[in-house]
């Protein structure tokens, strides 16, 4: 963004400023490109390897992990149930 696009923006005082309200007008619309009912373009498998990471991460805080990488060799929901067994 050069200085003059910047000089578009209002002057908002910090108290109770809300930047997505006050940036809401100035933003463009662009093509969709994705589905309506797709969140990612990841699969199910993916983002469960990353949840796991990031617990991971989570609990070696004190430590110093210098990278996890996380395998995901089995994906399985159990019938009629909102579990994933993850190997």
């Amino acid at each position: 963004m050069t200085s003059m696009q910047l000089s578009r923006f209002p002057p908002v005082p910090v108290k109770g400023w809300r930047i997505c309200d006050t940036l809401k007008g100035y933003a463009q619309g662009g093509p969709q490109l994705y589905p309506d009912d797709m969140t990612t373009d990841q699969s199910d498998s993916q983002v469960c390897a990353e949840i796991v990471r990031e617990k991971i991460l989570y609990c070696l805080q004190r430590e110093v992990p210098h990278g996890v990488a996380i395998e995901v060799t089995k994906f399985s929901q159990r019938n009629s149930s909102d579990i994933i067994d993850l190997m």
